[in-house]
């Protein structure tokens, strides 16, 4: 019976080693949810945020990816055109990051703005100096 155990122990070990890459993107994405839904701090959201942006740009990566996959770019020697890489998944993931980074840093320009007018990032004190406007 011990033995059992052990294979059991053995094969939820290799599963957890070789999925590793999806284990960490669920692990971007819960602890940027987190940072979303507790966060107090404004920054914290937009950290949380961006966390999620990248567990959802490493899966979709993930699930484009193929093994032993030759690039998709044909050359004049050849190339085995069998086993090719789908790029298109590649290039919107690109995009992403692009976008991503073009809010991150709007985020960050309207933060700095409502620090410089406000004195305060936390929601709690933002929201009673808005009330006492």
């Amino acid at each position: 019976m011990e033995n059992n155990n052990l294979i059991s122990y053995v094969w939820y070990l290799s599963a957890l080693i070789y999925n590793y890459p999806y284990i960490l993107t669920v692990v971007f994405i819960l602890v940027g949810l987190y940072l979303i839904l507790n966060g107090v701090s404004l920054l914290k959201k937009i950290i949380g945020l961006n966390l999620i942006q990248t567990g959802v740009i490493i899966f979709y990566i993930l699930a484009a990816y193929i093994h032993k996959s030759n690039p998709p770019i044909l050359t004049n020697k050849g190339t085995n055109i069998d086993l090719v890489s789908n790029p298109v998944p590649q290039v919107l993931m690109l995009t992403a990051i692009v976008v991503g980074i073009a809010t991150t840093a709007l985020g960050y320009a309207l933060l700095y703005k409502i620090y410089l007018n406000y004195g305060t990032l936390q929601e709690d004190r933002l929201s009673e100096k808005l009330k006492n406007k």
